[in-house]
């Protein structure tokens, strides 16, 4: 199984979803089409249950991370 799947939400917008797992801490890139580095962020993350209950847990969901492409 893949670490975590992304799909585009729109131009401007990507979500992934993490399979099984809660980091703490991501760093988002950016690539060129030649691989070069263009865009980078460091940031943490917040989890927070958007359903299920606290007995038997639930999805979660992350603070949004911004990565500003030039």
């Amino acid at each position: 199984m893949a670490p975590f799947y992304a799909e585009r939400i729109d131009a401007d917008t990507w979500q992934f979803q993490v399979n099984m797992s809660f980091p703490d801490h991501v760093t988002a890139k950016a690539l060129s089409a030649t691989g070069e580095v263009i865009a980078e962020t460091d940031a943490d993350l917040d989890w927070k249950r958007v359903g299920g209950s606290a007995q038997c847990g639930g999805p979660v969901d992350a603070s949004p991370v911004r990565l500003v492409v030039p």
